[in-house]
Formats: structure tokens, sequence, C-alpha cells
């Protein structure tokens, strides 16, 4: 998909945007979880930190949500996120 038809597509919208808050609630419960893990991987801890502050952004600013901040963080974003978590694809 496009950004051009992401941004005109908001059923695809709501549900990416349902991924990024339900990914930043567990970020945070994996922080609650592995609190020395600032310590043992601070990479890890900031992508953590990362996609929280995004949850909170998108879940209490919803009316303000930028499309196109949404497709970069997807595109960009989520594959370091990836990379930090040890998984290959």
């Amino acid at each position: 998909m496009t950004k051009s038809e992401f941004r005109e597509d908001g059923k695809s919208q709501r549900a990416v945007i349902k991924g990024l808050t339900d990914t930043g609630e567990a970020a945070n419960n994996i922080m609650k979880l592995a609190p020395g893990l600032w310590q043992s991987n601070p990479d890890a801890w900031q992508h953590l930190v990362d996609v929280y502050a995004m949850r909170i952004r998108l879940t209490h600013t919803y009316h303000r949500t930028n499309p196109n901040i949404v497709f970069e963080t997807v595109l960009n974003d989520l594959p370091a996120l990836e990379s930090q978590s040890g998984r290959t694809s």
C-alpha cells in the first residue's frame, strides 16, 4: 500500500493504529516485567519507551493523528524494533 492509498483508507488507518496501540501496551508490559533491560540493552529499552509513548499519543490524541507519521512509523521504525527483539524474518 502506498502512502497515498493509506491516507485515503480510514479502515486501514484504524487497523494499523490499533496494532500500534497494542504493541505499545505490550512494550509497557515488557518494561514492567524486565526493568533491568534498560541497563543490559539500552537501545532496546529506548525503542520500548518510544513505542509506549506513541501508544499514549495515539490513544489520547487520536483526533490529531497524522496518517503520514503512522505510515512512516510502520515503514521505518517497526523494522528497527523487530531487529531489537532478536527475531529474523
